[in-house]
């Protein structure tokens, strides 16, 4: 029974410590300037500290346009807001507020009050984590807590919750000490609690009541393993849980009656407020499935753009060989435009020319003769080369006459017809006459033949002209000519002139700006370069941020179940916390009770684990977080 009493305690502090840490606030005037602190810890498996970052929040009820504050904190950094700070003398500094609220944080290498040592079995005997990991068999976690800040044999009373979940795949049949269970049979979700130097200040170990209720400084779990591994786990601390109920007032019994009334009254508005916070951590945890979903797409893209960046890196040698062969064709360009807007110097006179000799041939083509004339003129060409054939035609039907009479009388001859010599030598002398004849005619023929193709050729322009002139084309082309406006010839010349001026002016730029554009390039490659660089890193940081998302999708999970438990165990706490601890009350009470406020005074003296201004009200926190163990 007492075990189970004391389980249903456990239970009831975690959620009394969670509730304080997350929600609850010292009140103070409503014109006191107040500092609240959250130190945030990463620890290692074991326990040990590795760094520290405390979170300052300067709450400017005045709406002062300065804050005194002091500080020993390392690479002070205003996180919410471009307010900016002055040193002073030792650790004070005064921000320059301008009304606001001032959000900073910092480092710190200074000893934590209190000291955290957890502790590996496997089968019975210790291991280091790393060793632990992927083995199987009987394990048990031990996690004990130290507390350092002691004053006149008072520790300041801190209470220690510590959250684990325990996938049900890798552990079973857990069992615990000092720590509550809930399972929802996926995994196990662990709440520890530990009150670490509180039974040595209270000394219950003298008392009666120290017989009936033990005040834990540690706790610890044990599971079959398969396969271990372990998630991060987190422990929040404060100081100042007593001193919210209103124990710091008891002085009696009666007093101490009062406040059990008014715990029994604040209990139930936790009970209340729980069931609150449940329901906002399940909004919370919609909202980090959807942060899980953009960061694995963030993630997704980011590689996508690393991937780009690497082949335009790739390419950047191409663009900067591209630039400077542009810059080598703008030169050649350059040098073709200036011999452009040499040669059309001359254009505008010499079109001036043109337009003069057309509109000379306008007046010739004028007084062109008729198509009918042409075909007259053509026939008449004609006409006299083929008189030429003619006469020569009719000197070779002369010859053939000739020879016919010289065959007839070689006959003749041959056959002795002609006896008489002065016949036969009649008749050789007509032969040979005409011989002669037809020669004078063949020769004759023959200048014929050169006259003709002499005048043929000289013709042969004159007939082509001819022909030319005949074709309707050509007709048509004259008329084109005579409609022809020889001033629209020297305006266009006049503008090829100045647009050849422009275009070498324009060449000149161009190649000016071609030695900017490699520069350019260039510089462009150094920076495709960085780029590409830097994608890299996006990439591989949008990778962690991506498993990070995942791993806050499945801490809100943890969350939920734990805010569940929190309002089952309230409920609890309502229905029979106040009455246990009437219970265990005897004759020695009253000592108990001036220890108790002792202790819940210096709970409440310890208001910053850094500094803080003497007109400041502080109030301060713990968050210590392990890391996995895979």
């Amino acid at each position: 029974m007492r075990k189970k009493v004391l389980n249903k305690a456990l239970a009831v502090a975690a959620s009394l410590i969670l509730c304080s840490s997350m929600a609850a606030v010292p009140v103070y005037a409503a014109d006191s300037q107040e500092k609240e602190e959250t130190v945030y810890v990463k620890a290692d498996a074991e326990g040990n500290t590795q760094t520290v970052i405390v979170s300052d929040w300067l709450k400017n009820k005045k709406k002062s346009k300065e804050i005194k504050d002091a500080s020993d904190l390392t690479d002070i950094e205003n996180v919410k807001g471009d307010e900016t700070y002055q040193k002073g003398k030792k650790n004070s500094i005064t921000w320059n507020s301008n009304g606001n609220d001032i959000y900073y944080q910092g480092k710190t290498d200074k000893e934590l009050p209190v000291s955290m040592q957890v502790t590996y079995y496997l089968d019975g005997k210790e291991i280091s984590p790393k060793q632990l990991v992927g083995k199987s068999g009987k394990v048990k976690v031990r996690y004990e807590f130290t507390n350092h800040d002691v004053h006149d044999g008072i520790y300041t009373p801190f209470t220690m919750v510590t959250a684990i979940v325990l996938p049900t795949e890798h552990f079973s049949n857990v069992k615990m000490v000092n720590a509550k269970d809930i399972s929802d049979g996926s995994k196990h979700i662990l709440m520890g609690v530990a009150f670490p130097g509180l039974s040595d200040s209270l000394k219950l170990k003298e008392s009666t009541i120290g017989k009936k209720f033990d005040i834990p400084d540690s706790f610890e779990f044990t599971a079959d393993v398969k396969d271990f591994q372990m998630t991060v786990t987190a422990t929040v601390a404060s100081a100042d849980t007593l001193s919210e109920f209103g124990l710091d007032k008891v002085d009696t019994i009666d007093e101490l009656n009062d406040s059990l009334t008014t715990l029994s009254n604040a209990s139930q508005k936790l009970v209340n407020g729980s069931g609150e916070l449940l329901s906002g951590v399940k909004e919370l945890q919609n909202a980090s499935k959807t942060l899980k979903s953009g960061t694995a797409t963030l993630n997704k893209k980011t590689k996508e753009l690393s991937k780009g960046l690497n082949t335009l890196d790739r390419k950047k040698n191409d663009l900067i060989s591209g630039t400077k062969k542009l810059k080598k064709g703008s030169k050649e360009l350059k040098a073709g435009t200036s011999q452009l807007e040499q040669k059309t110097k001359s254009l505008p006179s010499m079109m001036k020319e043109l337009a003069s000799g057309l509109e000379s041939m306008k007046s010739l083509t004028g007084s062109l003769p008729s198509q009918q004339k042409l075909q007259q003129l053509s026939a008449g060409l004609n006409s006299i080369t083929s008189s030429f054939d003619t006469i020569k035609g009719a000197n070779e039907q002369y010859i053939a006459a000739l020879q016919t009479q010289i065959d007839s009388l070689t006959t003749m001859l041959g056959r002795g017809t002609v006896t008489d010599a002065n016949d036969i030598r009649d008749v050789k002398t007509a032969i040979g006459t005409m011989q002669g004849i037809q020669q004078k005619m063949r020769d004759e023929n023959n200048t014929i033949d050169q006259q003709s193709k002499a005048l043929s050729s000289s013709l042969a322009p004159a007939k082509a002209l001819i022909q030319k002139l005949s074709d309707p084309t050509t007709q048509a082309s004259f008329k084109k000519l005579n409609s022809l406006d020889t001033k629209e010839l020297t305006d266009a010349a006049s503008s090829l002139r100045t647009a050849a001026v422009k275009l070498n002016k324009g060449a000149g730029d161009l190649v000016a700006g071609q030695s900017d554009l490699a520069s350019g390039a260039n510089q462009l490659g150094d920076g495709i370069h960085t780029a590409a660089t830097g994608g890299k890193k996006l990439s591989s940081a949008t990778g962690t941020l991506a498993l990070g998302g995942s791993k806050l999708s499945s801490g809100v999970d943890a969350l939920y179940h734990g805010a569940d438990t929190l309002n089952t165990g309230l409920i609890q706490f309502n229905q029979d916390g106040i009455q246990r601890l009437v219970n265990i009350m005897d004759n020695d009470v009253q000592n108990t009770l001036d220890r108790i406020n002792d202790t819940v005074k210096q709970g409440d003296k310890y208001q910053t684990f850094t500094k803080k201004d003497k007109d400041t009200k502080g109030s301060v926190k713990f968050m210590i977080e392990t890391e996995e163990i895979e």
